[in-house]
């Protein structure tokens, strides 16, 4: 039995998570999530997602710079960093990345309950390939199936937690946001912030985008 708080991720988080995984295909990605915790449940809710890199995820003077960067838009917006979330290079490796592990130890000095998301590559894309609708059992289990996320236990040691609530709308508002709407070549992340800072690592038009697809994306029965 998992000790702990809930972690509920929200339909705009899985997108953006998405999002960027798929602007970078063929390369290991991260970023902060953001959201709140409800302290009467216990509950820690990710409401959306700030990309931080898709190529220097090992660099700790950007990191805390993005960090920084992101913390600061967070208070702007009535949220806090959460957690971080992380998608490998190689297809079927789901593994917890250190990089990973050490952002979400850094996070974990002002946010105990900190948690990392790490994207489930494979599963992302066959939801996005043409046989993913066919080969896949129902919604639920693409939804279910698309993150690990982990917990923060003592010390350094994380625990996956396997009563993650994630929405099963995401499934569709996914596949109509990249295959679709070609969202994600207007994702901005910090490195693409950091190279021209005319550029905004807050994707506040792109968030705008995602909502709207979610209200009107329909259905798929996979």
């Amino acid at each position: 039995m998992s000790t702990g708080p809930m972690y509920t991720v929200s339909v705009e988080a899985m997108v953006l998570v998405a999002l960027h995984a798929a602007r970078h295909g063929t390369q290991a990605v991260n970023g902060l999530l953001l959201g709140r915790k409800d302290d009467s449940t216990s509950e820690v809710v990710v409401e959306s997602a700030v990309p931080m890199f898709h190529t220097a995820l090992g660099l700790a003077p950007l990191t805390e710079a993005a960090i920084a960067l992101i913390t600061e838009y967070s208070d702007t917006v009535g949220l806090t960093v959460v957690g971080a979330y992380h998608a490998n290079e190689l297809n079927f490796d789901r593994t917890l990345a250190l990089s990973a592990q050490a952002i979400c130890a850094r996070l974990r000095v002002s946010a105990p309950d900190a948690c990392v998301l790490v994207v489930n590559n494979a599963t992302l894309g066959e939801l996005l390939s043409r046989k993913g609708e066919q080969a896949a059992a129902s919604v639920h289990r693409m939804a279910s199936e698309l993150f690990d996320l982990y917990a923060a236990r003592t010390g350094t040691e994380f625990a996956l937690r396997a009563d993650t609530r994630c929405d099963d709308r995401a499934v569709s508002a996914i596949v109509d946001a990249v295959s679709k709407e070609r969202l994600h070549r207007g994702l901005v992340d910090m490195d693409d912030h950091f190279d021209d800072v005319a550029v905004d690592f807050r994707n506040d038009e792109l968030k705008q985008q995602i909502r709207t697809l979610v209200k009107t994306s329909q259905p798929r029965v996979l």
